[in-house]
């Protein structure tokens, strides 16, 4: 099968009316560098209309807010529960299992883009984010580990419409290759700006009784000590859905209507991402069948963005379990304050860094390099927590060089965060048409969160086994999820870059 222009005119398709005024090219996010080597492709790229991008980021925002305030106190809120110490680990994993396990039920983020695909990307992420609303309520009451557990798996359930996110965002972008790379960079920027607000608020909000007696003192705030930060992160989920109600125009066409190019200089309210110097009307292509997008191409996508996920869950499991626990039991005992302000502060560091520089990066190495270097970046980032550990209890208190560890796992961070910018641009360009980027992202996201489901209990119950019986120091745990990075850069020698980003199984 023949490869497809990513330029390909049958790709245009059509937005709801736009004030042409909103209109521009997303190039002009970034430097004027980045432009002078695609101005004839730039051209023929579709301009982004500005509040299409303002409502997504704003979405990418409140997630990591709700999500991610919990990070500083919930190992503390799991010990309340009068959960042992040494257990606190396992109890953990399976919380985060569980919210992922929840939008996995019946393969929901792979239903949410089919349903997308039939009903429009906006209907679908209204009924989303308001599930996300009455979930982060009642996180805030549940008294019981039990109630916990079932929040968190409904919270997985409508937190799967991040494929839906991505589908807007590749509409837009009209698939063009530059127009990926920008569009999906801008994605941590979103993320970078909420994970700076959720933990630092998590940490500094939790048990505000006790640490603001004077203010808070009313009996509700004794008894759910953890209902100000989740409040707090409705807010956020509010004022998105507010911003996809009031702003944000639909970006799919039906299969049965007609898409008319105007000629280039038309005075129509209408933007076309995508000029035509023909009239001639233009069906879009029929929508495939869910069998039908497995082509050689996505299955090896598939297979990298499953292992990915797996580090990448583990990750958000572990990295918070070590912070928070105390040293002797494989930790650095940090506060929920502390935690909450260096998470926030790497987060924002993280989102900006990747906006800023991903995009030139891509036009310099090719995904496929840019891949490999955020995967070499996790295995490292695993390597040195047990390191920060030994230091911590060799000193018996957090010393300047354990900081100094602590802050150079946060920079190894940094670079990890390319691998999900690069697998976003490999999904949108491995869909067999426009009509089936719904169901080309749910799928993607479909296949991380099942394997991504694995990752918390599986990781946690690692660390927690090799502490526990002191393997290898209790570095054990750590070192397999270093091994599973070694697996992952073999899976990747199956993807054969083109400039760009472009990617292609090979034969």
């Amino acid at each position: 099968m023949p490869r497809r222009s990513l330029n390909d005119p049958t790709r245009e398709y059509q937005l709801d009316e736009e004030d042409p005024s909103e209109t521009y090219e997303l190039s002009s996010l970034l430097s004027d560098d980045d432009n002078k080597e695609t101005t004839s492709r730039a051209s023929a790229s579709p301009p982004i209309p500005t509040s299409q991008i303002v409502v997504i980021l704003l979405l990418y925002v409140s997630s990591p807010v709700s999500v991610m305030l919990s990070t500083p106190f919930m190992v503390q809120r799991i010990g309340n529960l009068g959960i042992a110490p040494a257990e606190v680990g396992y109890y953990l994993g399976l919380l985060d299992s569980l919210s992922y396990a929840g939008a996995r039920e019946a393969l929901m983020v792979f239903q949410w883009g089919r349903l997308s695909d039939k009903f429009g990307r906006k209907p679908i992420l209204l009924t989303c984010t308001l599930g996300l609303t009455s979930t982060l309520i009642g996180l805030g009451f549940a008294g019981t580990y039990s109630q916990l557990a079932v929040l968190r798996a409904f919270e997985g359930l409508f937190n799967g419409n991040s494929g839906v996110m991505k589908a807007i965002l590749a509409e837009l972008a009209g698939n063009d290759e530059i127009q990926l790379a920008r569009v999906f960079s801008l994605l941590p920027m979103g993320w970078a700006v909420g994970g700076a607000i959720g933990p630092p608020m998590g940490g500094s909000l939790a048990n505000p009784a006790e640490r603001f007696p004077k203010v808070f003192t009313a009996s509700i705030w004794k008894s759910y000590p953890y209902l100000l930060p989740c409040l707090s992160g409705v807010c956020f989920r509010v004022l998105g859905f507010m911003g996809i109600l009031l702003y944000l125009k639909e970006t799919l066409r039906p299969s049965n209507k007609t898409i008319v190019r105007l000629p280039s200089g038309d005075d129509s309210d209408e933007t076309l991402l995508s000029p035509s110097p023909s009239s001639t009307p233009m069906k879009t292509a029929s929508r495939p069948s869910s069998t039908s997008l497995l082509n050689r191409r996505l299955i090896f996508v598939l297979l990298n963005y499953a292992f990915l996920a797996f580090l990448d869950s583990s990750l958000y499991a572990v990295w918070p379990l070590l912070l928070a626990s105390p040293i002797e039991s494989g930790g650095l005992g940090f506060s929920p304050p502390t935690i909450g302000t260096l998470t926030g502060i790497a987060s924002f560091c993280h989102g900006i860094t990747q906006a800023v520089f991903f995009a030139r990066i891509l036009k310099r190495w090719d995904a496929k390099n840019v891949f490999i270097a955020s995967i070499i970046s996790y295995m490292l980032v695993y390597a040195l927590m047990p390191v920060a550990n030994v230091f911590a209890r060799r000193a018996g208190r957090v010393t300047p060089f354990v900081w100094g560890l602590v802050i150079l796992v946060e920079i190894f961070m940094f670079a990890s965060y390319s691998a999900y910018s690069c697998i976003y641009i490999f999904l949108s360009q491995a869909a067999p048409t426009k009509a089936a980027l719904g169901k080309t992202h749910g799928l993607g996201q479909t296949i991380a969160s099942i394997v991504g489901t694995m990752g918390p209990a599986v990781a946690t119950s690692l660390v927690a086994v090799s502490l526990q019986y002191n393997l290898l120091g209790g570095a054990m745990g750590y070192l397999l999820l270093v091994s599973v990075g070694f697996v992952l850069l073999s899976v990747c020698s199956f993807l054969v870059p083109s400039r760009y980003g472009s990617v292609s199984a090979t034969a």
